[in-house]
């Protein structure tokens, strides 16, 4: 772990025990600090990447390594000073972007998504997301991004399929 010590177990809602592998993150959240990029558990990393003037400050990304590559999942804000903060992850992690052969969209709001086309580019991974998500474009990032033009805009730079934009 980078620098962090395990905290006792604790019961899930469904009982069993959960153990907190880090604890540097929720100490930088309390005291409003930027979070370090920390190891959760071997092969898992948890990647903080700034949302820009926005009070939650930061969406949380996690980097899943294998031999055979890495999974990015919700890769965080399109802003160079995320790419940055998704740069520092890798590094943290022993990463280099070529090496991510996949992308995974939790859900559709842009700091879960936004730089899924660039990481896309510099990387040639696949993007995925649940079928719902796909329906439920429109409604949830249109009046976020600015309108139709906006909206469509903004779906291209995230490698939205244009068989799915709508």
């Amino acid at each position: 772990m980078t620098g962090s010590q395990s905290a006792p177990a604790r019961r899930a809602p469904g009982g069993g025990p959960v153990t907190v592998t880090g604890l540097d993150q929720r100490r930088a959240w309390r005291a409003r600090e930027f979070p370090p990029v920390e190891q959760v558990t071997p092969g898992v990393w948890s990647v903080p990447v700034t949302i820009p003037d926005n009070p939650l400050r930061y969406t949380l990304c996690y980097l899943l390594l294998a031999d055979s590559g890495a999974v990015v999942v919700d890769p965080g804000w399109e802003t160079d000073r995320g790419w940055a903060d998704l740069q520092r992850g890798f590094q943290a992690a022993g990463l280099s972007p070529d090496r991510v052969t996949g992308i995974v969209v939790t859900h559709v709001h842009p700091d879960h998504h936004g730089l899924s086309e660039r990481l896309r580019e510099a990387s040639g991974a696949w993007i995925a997301m649940h079928s719902a998500e796909v329906q439920y474009l429109p409604s949830r990032i249109g009046e976020v991004i600015g309108g139709a033009d906006g909206f469509r805009s903004w779906l291209v730079r995230s490698g939205v399929p244009s068989d799915t934009r709508r």
